[in-house]
């Protein structure tokens, strides 16, 4: 051997040595990361010394609970807690779940209302629903409260009539084969949204290609947001965002429509559509104008908030009475005794049948949109839940799968019986306390009017004309809960067979 080759060896073997000598720091250092992190935990929590219920390594950590967070699954790990330990539960060292009626009103809608968590920043802050500032919350909300009140809605009837007829058409051109409802659901509604908040369709019932495309933005935006917000410094260092993570809605799609609907009609067109509402205001009520800027972030969490919410609503009740036919043939009964078909299915007959609705509020009792609890954090002086005092900066949530499962409200929890929303009021009043489908408080959905007269009218028009019933046992496997944040069908389909009814 050379003496040059023994010097490469020598050095090859000195950087190998350096290279074991890092490894074995690195193992040391997780290590004692490993052996003082949850030391420091059970120190720092804001929870030490309360004998809160709930699992042992909660004290510790709540990677179980993001674990399964991950998985989809948070929302049966929620209800199983609960189950097991009660109306509170210890789901992380700083982090707790609730469940009660009692626990609603102080997290969500009391006047001691806690405010939202830092992970609405996960959605880039993209309009009045994500932003964590009260105040500012407040003043936004004002402005946009007039776009969905009783006179827009009678406004926006015919744009629902028609989709929801095009869908029937779709729905009917297949009778007798297996079909995909969930697909023309999102369309229904990814339509609608277009519509109502750019000015313009994206094609999805007619077969645009591109309508799939900004479906999927919807699908994966929370992750775009999580993964911009939580990787945000490893993304400059690469100077990789554009590359790594995929074009939002906003960015390829808002602004542009946006300045097109202004290009065509101007920007007081006359037209009392929900986007001339934003740009010019609305005479009647007096709102006031919305910046450009301000309007794509506000368009964008609109379609996000009703593309998914409202098509999952509409496809797990169709879903239902695939399950429960004697139940779709009692709303067939009803609707045909009150004419709807001969009507023109109006907004205003169908909100006042009440199996038609009892089956609504049932189907978003058992397959909320959201299942998981939106997140809220006790203020530094702490709060006072469900006669439980809370140290500041806890996170608390009441999942609407675990709520609306309460047992003590609601009898055989996990059955659908639209009976017991029986009656003028649609149930008992802890009935409709414990329905956190539609938000509580100053953060309730404003969309939800709207989103109920789009599955009223949808599901009006095929129940009265069609019979529904699954393609084969696959389609219950596919329609088992996963929970990104919205709920997601665990097939992501659902195929169903329709044929003419009886």
């Amino acid at each position: 051997m050379t003496v040059a080759s023994m010097d490469g060896a020598e050095a090859l073997r000195s950087e190998f040595t350096q290279v074991r000598t890092y490894i074995n720091l690195l193992a040391g250092a997780l290590l004692v990361y490993i052996i003082v992190r949850p030391i420091i935990t059970i120190v720092t929590s804001p929870l030490r010394g309360m004998n809160i219920p709930g699992p042992k390594w909660a004290k510790y950590t709540g990677l179980p609970y993001s674990l399964r967070d991950l998985a989809g699954y948070r929302h049966r790990e929620e209800y199983e807690l609960h189950k097991k330990y009660g109306p509170v539960v210890q789901v992380g060292p700083d982090e707790l779940s609730f469940m009660t009626n009692n626990a609603i009103r102080d997290i969500y809608a009391g006047p001691t209302a806690c405010p939202i968590s830092y992970v609405y920043n996960r959605f880039g802050n993209t309009g009045q629903m994500f932003l964590q500032r009260e105040p500012r919350h407040r003043e936004m909300k004002k402005r946009f409260t007039h776009l969905f009140s009783k006179q827009t809605l009678l406004e926006l009837e015919p744009s629902l009539q028609e989709l929801s007829g095009k869908l029937f058409d779709n729905v009917n051109a297949h009778k007798g084969e297996p079909i995909d409802l969930l697909y023309y659901d999102r369309m229904l509604n990814l339509d609608l949204a277009g519509e109502l908040f750019f000015g313009k369709r994206f094609g999805g019932l007619n077969g645009d290609p591109g309508a799939k495309k900004f479906s999927h933005m919807v699908d994966f935006a929370f992750l775009h947001y999580m993964i911009r917000e939580t990787m945000s410094p490893v993304l400059a260092l690469l100077k990789a965002t554009r590359s790594f993570l995929p074009l939002t809605l906003k960015d390829l799609y808002a602004k542009k429509a946006i300045a097109s609907y202004i290009e065509r009609n101007g920007r007081d067109s006359g037209k009392r559509d929900i986007l001339t509402k934003m740009l010019v205001g609305d005479r009647v009520t007096g709102g006031k104008p919305v910046d450009d800027q301000v309007i794509q972030n506000e368009c964008t969490g609109f379609t996000f908030a009703a593309t998914d919410t409202t098509s999952n609503a509409m496809t797990y009740l169709m879903y239902e009475f695939s399950r429960h036919p004697e139940w779709q043939e009692k709303v067939r009964a009803e609707l045909r005794e009150a004419d709807v078909d001969g009507k023109g299915y109006p907004m205003q007959l169908l909100r006042d049948l009440p199996l038609l609705n009892g089956c609504i509020h049932e189907v978003l009792r058992l397959h909320p949109p959201v299942m998981s609890g939106l997140p809220r954090v006790t203020p530094p002086e702490g709060a006072t839940i469900d006669g439980l005092y809370v140290p500041g900066n806890v996170y608390l949530s009441v999942g609407p799968f675990t709520s609306q499962r309460n047992p003590e409200v609601f009898k055989n929890p996990d059955t659908f019986d639209p009976t017991r929303w029986g009656g003028s009021e649609y149930g008992t009043r802890d009935m409709q306390d414990a329905i956190l489908v539609w938000g509580k408080g100053a953060r309730a959905c404003l969309g939800q009017q709207m989103a109920t007269n789009n599955i009223r009218i949808m599901v009006a028009r095929i129940i009265s004309k069609l019979q529904v019933r699954v393609e084969n046992e696959q389609t219950h496997d596919d329609m088992e809960h996963t929970d990104h944040f919205a709920l997601v069908a665990k097939g992501m389909k659902c195929m169903l067979v329709f044929d003419d009814a009886p």
